[in-house]
């Protein structure tokens, strides 16, 4: 008889052991859930399948955790079949990771979706698909007794996207000339305080860092005119660019802050925790002036859980 125990190693990580197997048999695990499927563009339903767990960086909040490492280095194969049933009619379904089969059927209602080739898990599954008049509005209405009585009553669920005429991917609504303009419009009539936290840990060495610095300057260099920023540079330290609290953006704090971001070099560990304390602790520079976070980085970290947990708790 084989035997089994299943524990939680992070908020998104389950561990299962499996052993007293007698040999040459075949062991079956089944694992079911309920997700939300991400939409994208307010055009289409996105789901992703992880099939790896990248080494994570254990902090030193959180020492005695371990967390299983799974690469794309991998000897054995895996298959995915997947089967959509829609209300409406399906209008296209697609991976943007593999290349697969799709078979429709029910009137193009459902679809078997499946690989075409033989596939290592060396990289996630993401599935994208979207339905004919995925914008009109769907009424589901069910009928039951109320408690502790025989009167009849109803409840009615209302699902729906809304269309959003701004996305890029909406040409057949707005051009593209029509996006940039708007977008160059609502640009000049913004304001805030933009604060990036920015991991300069050894894992960042090469490309990484080098991306991750061009992204910054384009960021800096697309800044609101009417705005306030600064940069958090992290490893297992942190360290702000502006110690006095975030700069007023000009043609200067930005090629100041540009020429600094260049000298940056990868190393040491990666404590996110601390330099996202630092910033939520720090006064807001203005109230009317909404203060936006971005986090970049490469780093798995132990202590998932904590850092989730202190954001949320002080938003």
């Amino acid at each position: 008889v084989g035997m089994g125990s299943l524990q939680e190693s992070a908020l998104d990580i389950m561990t299962i052991k499996v052993g007293n197997i007698p040999p040459n048999t075949t062991v079956k695990v089944v694992i079911g859930y309920v997700e939300n499927i991400e939409v994208q563009e307010s055009l289409f339903y996105n789901l992703i399948i992880s099939s790896t767990l990248t080494p994570r960086y254990v902090s030193r909040l959180s020492p005695n955790t371990s967390v299983p490492i799974i690469t794309g280095n991998v000897d054995f194969t895996w298959n995915i079949i997947a089967t959509i049933y829609s209300s409406k009619r399906l209008k296209a379904v697609q991976s943007s990771t593999h290349d697969v089969n799709v078979d429709f059927s029910l009137g193009k209602k459902s679809a078997r979706v499946s690989f075409k080739n033989i596939e290592k898990p060396n990289r996630n599954f993401a599935l994208q698909f979207s339905t004919a008049d995925i914008h009109q509005p769907t009424v589901i209405l069910s009928e039951h007794t109320l408690f502790n009585s025989s009167e009849t009553a109803y409840t009615a669920m209302i699902s729906f996207m809304p269309e959003l005429v701004s996305s890029p991917y909406s040409s057949v609504i707005i051009s593209d000339d029509e996006v940039l303009t708007l977008r160059k419009r609502r640009l000049s009539t913004s304001r805030g305080e933009f604060i990036i936290v920015f991991d300069r840990s050894g894992s960042m060495m090469g490309q990484r860092i080098a991306k991750a610095k061009e992204s910054v300057v384009a960021f800096l260099n697309a800044l609101p005119s009417d705005s306030y920023f600064n940069i958090i540079i992290f490893d297992d330290k942190y360290e702000p660019y502006s110690k006095e609290g975030s700069i007023k953006t000009s043609p200067e704090s930005i090629r100041k802050a540009t020429d600094y971001i260049y000298t940056v070099m990868d190393r040491g560990g990666t404590e996110i925790y601390d330099p996202i304390k630092y910033v939520l602790d720090s006064k807001q520079v203005n109230s009317d002036y909404p203060r936006y976070i971005f986090l970049m980085t490469d780093g798995d970290v132990s202590n998932t859980d904590q850092i989730l947990s202190f954001v949320s708790g002080n938003l």
